[in-house]
């Protein structure tokens, strides 16, 4: 017998039951799965190989971004750890680690990384895991950092001159833009600071002070410590400060003043940072040398000049006129130390504008003339020496008007029986080369130039002169001025000009030798001891 079951709605309900069971066991086995996942990873992570990693570095304390090398070996047991990647960590003064530089093993395990460091680190070497091997970190080590010193100035050894300025010059690395720097000097064993300068956008500093003390001392550059680096010390300079720029002129260093010109390429890191006397327009141009004192020099167009004498007093010294303007008598600062030397006895007949030569009556200039030119016949010299400004603008008509009057004034003199020795006169400075040295700070006066056939475009006068007077001779100093194609407004350490037309003191120093061996060498000619 069969029996039947007849549910209404029946079939719908069993639908929804089998569909929760579904998701039930769905949920049930993602759980499983999950579960058997994690543990493979868990016994894989257990299984993973432990890897020993070294680091060794070239150095402990570097220069401020030099390159670094680290090296190490990476090892499994004791098998290499072969192609894995190896990430050189630092940790800065502030406790950030970076990474400074990634590099992989070779066969041999071995690993070798370089970087430039540029603040204190605290480095290590690390390995990141993987499905066979451990994570690993080598030990750490600490660099230190320090800034570098370039292209210092003075060096080891250098000259002053008391009271006048010296520069002290440098560079660091152009990554240290704002970086304090010191310049300290040696006194009681302790050093204390004497001038600071930060460095410019591209690492350069200057700096300037002034001695006030003669002897020696030692200087050094110094760089605080701070932005993770460590102090640095520079090398020491002794610095050995004179009393006057005579004194050091009568040391004689090599390419000093105007042995730099006559010397090209002429360096003597002796005297690195010096610019004598000053750059500074209002006192450069008293520094005359002491050539203008009111009881030798006429500072009154017309009024008769004063005569000076210097040199020797012996019986048989070579008797000199020096007569001119004040071109004449800036060159006396260094003739002066070397009369006595060559037994020479010099007069001098310096005044400013009207100077020796032949002018027609009622000149007013004539009185003065006359005047100088009976001192000079009548004084018993062996020659006269002479040398005045140039003509910078004048056209060769009116230079020569110039030249007939000193023929006709010389002419007299070489009557007497009395040769005239002209000096040819020095370049005449455009305003725009003396503003280079006076508005230059620091060092950068020593790169002014002027060029030679600007200088010397004007027409010298005693040239011709000379060249028509029986007796007269010419002596051309240009060379000590100028190169082939420019004229350094800065030679050897020294400002060649006060202003457009005018030697310093200082430079005339350096000169003297070489003027007094040129008018030596005329007198020898001359037949003159």
């Amino acid at each position: 017998m069969t029996v039947t079951f007849v549910t209404r709605g029946g079939s719908s309900s069993m639908t929804a039951q089998s569909t929760a069971i579904r998701r039930r066991t769905t949920a049930i086995v993602a759980v499983l799965i999950l579960a058997l996942v994690a543990i493979l990873e868990s016994n894989v992570a257990h299984a993973a190989t432990p890897v020993s990693l070294t680091l060794s570095t070239s150095a402990e304390s570097v220069t401020f971004s030099r390159p670094l090398t680290v090296t190490g070996v990476a090892r499994t047991g004791s098998a290499p750890l072969v192609n894995a990647e190896v990430k050189i960590v630092g940790q800065n003064v502030n406790g950030v680690w970076r990474i400074l530089s990634t590099t992989r093993t070779d066969p041999s395990g071995a690993y070798t990384a370089t970087f430039a460091p540029v603040e204190q680190y605290r480095v290590k070497a690390e390995i990141a895991a993987t499905s066979t091997t451990a994570s690993a970190a080598s030990t750490s080590r600490m660099i230190t950092v320090q800034p570098g010193v370039y292209n210092a100035v003075p060096a080891q050894n250098s000259y002053a001159v008391v009271n006048l300025s010296k520069h002290v010059t440098g560079s660091l690395h152009g990554g240290l833009a704002g970086k304090r720097v010191k310049l300290e000097h040696l006194v009681g064993g302790a050093w204390t600071t004497v001038a600071q300068s930060y460095a410019a956008s591209d690492g350069s500093f200057s700096m300037s002070f002034t001695p006030t003390r003669t002897g020696s001392t030692r200087l050094r550059i110094y760089i605080p410590a701070g932005q993770g680096l460590l102090g640095k010390a520079g090398p020491n300079t002794v610095l050995t400060t004179l009393g006057s720029t005579a004194e050091l002129a009568g040391r004689g260093p090599t390419c000093y003043g105007v042995m730099s010109t006559l010397t090209p390429n002429c360096v003597n890191p002796e005297l690195g940072g010096v610019i004598l006397p000053t750059t500074v327009a209002e006192e450069l141009r008293l520094v005359t040398g002491g050539s203008y004192g009111p009881d030798c020099w006429q500072s009154n167009p017309t009024d008769n000049v004063r005569m000076c004498s210097y040199g020797s007093t012996r019986s048989d010294a070579t008797r000199i006129a020096f007569v001119g303007d004040s071109h004449a008598a800036g060159y006396m600062a260094g003739l002066r130390p070397r009369l006595t030397a060559e037994n020479w006895r010099v007069d001098t007949y310096f005044g400013v504008s009207c100077r020796w030569l032949d002018f027609p009556d009622g000149h007013g200039c004539k009185p003065r003339a006359v005047a100088i030119e009976s001192a000079l016949l009548h004084g018993g010299y062996d020659a006269i020496v002479a040398t005045g400004l140039r003509e910078p603008s004048a056209d060769p008509t009116s230079a020569e008007a110039v030249s007939q009057q000193y023929v006709r004034a010389w002419s007299r003199a070489a009557a007497a029986g009395i040769p005239v020795i002209a000096i040819g006169d020095f370049p005449y400075l455009p305003q725009a080369a003396v503003d280079c040295v006076t508005r230059s700070r620091g060092m950068a006066a020593a790169g002014c130039t002027a060029a030679r056939s600007e200088v010397l475009a004007g027409i010298d006068p005693m040239y011709s002169a000379a060249r028509q007077t029986p007796g007269a001779s010419f002596i051309d100093l240009n060379r000590y001025y100028c190169g082939p194609d420019t004229c350094p407004l800065v030679t050897g350490g020294i400002v060649v000009f006060r202003d457009r037309h005018h030697i310093t003191g200082t430079f005339s120093e350096t000169m003297g030798a070489h003027v007094a061996y040129r008018i030596k060498k005329q007198l020898q000619e001359l037949g003159i001891r």
